[in-house]
Formats: structure tokens, sequence, C-alpha cells
């Protein structure tokens, strides 16, 4: 099989991470991957060429602390430009490339929209997409949450956000109309996508997030470690469940001494709360702001559970990081990745409910209390077990397969 892949491809942990993991994995099965990435000036390659992988880059000129990029918005809107150009160029070259040794597909990681590739569609090989959220989802909650949100962010900029996210949900149902597949993070973003976007069901498939088993790994024993540390690591931002979190900490006022809430992560381009993190009960809850991806996996060892209350949750990366750590979690209803955890080291709360939330977490710490080995057991062999890269790149190849065997015979 051969493909041309584009989407993110990276170090650094999140969906560009899982892109070099699932990347490395397809070449290893056997798959050949061109991979077209636009980087920025200054910038290194995403990764480096080895046999099996031919790595084609457009570089867009793009700098951070520009007269273009020196606020929120115009990085926003000057990024949005130069990708857009930069996608389009490479979608010349992909088609190109694609008529002097066809293609088998096009796998298209994490973004949407198909820009000049989708309205050449009849030119291209088979188009997988695998989108990691979608616009109308991140819309609801912006409009949702906006008397939260407008109490830390600037209306204008808010607005201006809005407006962006409006837009980019009116163009997304067309680029996935021009898709031959659409690959969600999980069932419940794929309801999502089909009620929001009205792709049929017939051509939604699920492919879940792999995790570096060897990198998010146990130490070898329980931690002990006490006070117990709870994690909320997270973009700081709408429908991640911010304010369930910070209202949390002052519910578990009792437990103070015996229990530390430890808040990580920044904002998104679109939505910044953290100025919300002021109101964390400072006896129980502390804001650390980001850590390098590389410190995440020993944080992971020494908590005692990861919260994910987020009330729009495609699939969860971290979620997959932490059981693969010996981790127990608690999680909404609303994350996608809940859909492949069960057993003693899991609490799920239905999305938005504090009371709910703090029961959950409540009845995880006693379970810790009780038999901590058994949880993170449990924990990572469910890790083994629905997050394993080998498992998760053979599900997608063999979906791209029978895309391009349908394609074919059609």
């Amino acid at each position: 099989m051969r493909i041309a892949w584009t989407g993110p491809v990276g170090t650094g942990g999140g969906v560009p991470a899982m892109g070099q993991l699932m990347l490395r994995e397809l070449v290893r099965q056997g798959v050949e991957v061109d991979l077209y990435s636009m980087i920025h000036d200054g910038e290194r390659l995403p990764i480096e060429p080895m046999p099996g992988l031919r790595v084609i880059v457009r570089r867009s000129g793009w700098r951070w602390n520009r007269w273009y990029s020196a606020t929120q918005a115009g990085a926003l809107f000057s990024g949005l430009a130069a990708r857009t150009l930069s996608s389009m160029l490479l979608s010349i070259r992909l088609l190109i490339e694609h008529r002097r040794a066809p293609y088998d597909a096009v796998y298209q990681l994490s973004q949407t929209e198909l820009f000049l590739l989708g309205r050449l569609r009849r030119l291209a090989p088979p188009i997988i997409v695998h989108p990691c959220t979608h616009a109308a989802g991140e819309l609801r909650w912006h409009r949702a949450e906006q008397a939260y949100a407008l109490r830390s962010e600037r209306r204008g900029v808010h607005l201006m956000m809005r407006a962006w996210l409006a837009a980019r949900s009116a163009l997304q149902p067309a680029d996935l109309a021009r898709a031959d597949l659409v690959v969600g993070l999980s069932e419940r973003f794929n309801q999502h996508v089909h009620q929001d976007y009205g792709v049929p069901v017939g051509k939604l498939r699920v492919v879940r997030t792999p995790v570096d088993l060897d990198h998010f790994a146990p130490n070898g024993s329980a931690s002990g470690a006490r006070p117990r540390t709870l994690l909320f690591v997270s973009r700081i931002s709408a429908r991640k469940g911010v304010e369930e979190i910070v209202a949390l900490s002052h519910r578990l006022a009792d437990l103070a001494g015996s229990v530390r809430l430890l808040v990580i992560g920044g904002p998104t381009q679109w939505s910044d709360y953290r100025a919300h993190l002021a109101g964390l009960h400072p006896a129980v809850a502390e804001y650390l702001g980001g850590v390098r991806s590389e410190e995440l996996p020993a944080l992971m060892r020494e908590a005692a559970m990861l919260l994910v209350p987020s009330r729009y949750e495609p699939g969860s990366i971290v979620t997959a990081e932490a059981l693969a750590c010996g981790l127990p979690v608690v999680l909404s209803d609303e994350v996608g990745n809940a859909e492949a955890v069960s057993g003693p080291h899991v609490r799920i709360h239905r999305a938005g409910d504090l009371d709910a939330l703090e029961a959950a977490v409540r009845s995880l710490l006693r379970a810790m209390d009780d038999d901590e080995p058994t949880l993170r057991a449990a924990a990572r062999a469910n890790a083994e077990r629905e997050f394993a890269p080998p498992a998760i790149a053979a599900e997608l190849i063999a979906l791209i397969a029978s895309r391009v065997q349908d394609h074919a015979c059609a």
C-alpha cells in the first residue's frame, strides 16, 4: 500500500505526537508513505525520512512575533492564511506525484478542511479524513459558555473567534461530503459529525488514539505518595470543564492536606480561561501552567487519578496516556475514549454534573485506599488492550484497504 499523508506529525505531545506514532507504525507494517508537511520558518522537519517514508515540505514563511502575528487575532488569521496557501501548493504537488506514481489513498489527520484537494477531487485517489475535532462542536460550547468566557476574555476577541468558528462550521460539511471516508476518534464524535454535518453513518468509522506504551509506562510499583494528587491536564479553554474543576476544588476543601489538585495546560487561540483559575481553592488546588511533554509521564506515575470532565471531547489522548502509566481516571460521558475504558480503575459521570463529578472522585479515592495496586494494574492493562499502536495502525490499514477496494470496484 502507498499513501499520501497530510496533517500534523511531530514531537511535544498532543495530536502531532499521536500522528508521529501512527506514521511510524504504518511504515513498520509495510505501508509506503509520502508525508506532505507545512512548516513555519525556523522550524525543523517534523520527522526525518526513513525507508518507506518520504517527506515533502513546504515552508510557509510565517513567523511568530511579526507585525501580523503580534496579537492573538493576528496570529490566528495570518497563520490560517499561511496554512491555507501552503495546503493549496502541497495539494498541487500531491496531485502531480499521484499522476507520476499513483497513491492508493490520501490520509488526512486532524484537519477537516480539504481546500484545493477537495475541489480537485476527481484528480485525486480516495481521500480518508481523520478529524480530531469539528468546528460545530467547538462553536456549540463557545456559545453555551459565553457568559463564563466573558469574565476572562475581551468581548471583541471573543466575538471574533465566534465568527471564525461559525465560518469553519459552515465550510466543513462540504469538505467532509467530498471525502470518501471519515474516521472519527470515537462513536460519540461520529454521532456529533452525523448530526451537525449530515455525514452519512455508512461513511463513518472509528480509529482511536494510539499511545506510546514505552514512554507512558508505570514505574513498577504503586506510588503511595501523600497527599494524593489529582491531575487535570487540558487546554484551559471552552468545553474542557474548567468551571467544574474550579468548583470541585472548593467541594474538596475538607480533604485539604490529604489531596491536591494540579491543573496543567495552556489556552487555545480561540479561548482562554486561565483567569478563572485564580478561583481555585488555594488549600487544595494549584495551577502549574504548561509542562514539557517529557515531564508528563513522571507526573502521571506519581498521581492518584486523572480528571477529564469535558463537555465535548472527541477522543482524549491524555486519557490513553494516563492509563498507560497505570493511572486511574474520572471521565465525563462525553469523552470519546471513555467508550474503550472499563474496569475498577474508571469512574464515568454525566458531563456538566458537578455532584456526579465530586461523587466519582471521592469513590475512586476510597477505592485507591482499599487496593491501589489492583487499580493501577487494571489501568495499564486497559491501555495495552485498547490503545496499542500496532493494533490501531492495523485497523487503519484495513479501513484504507477496504475503501480502496470499494473505490476500484465503483
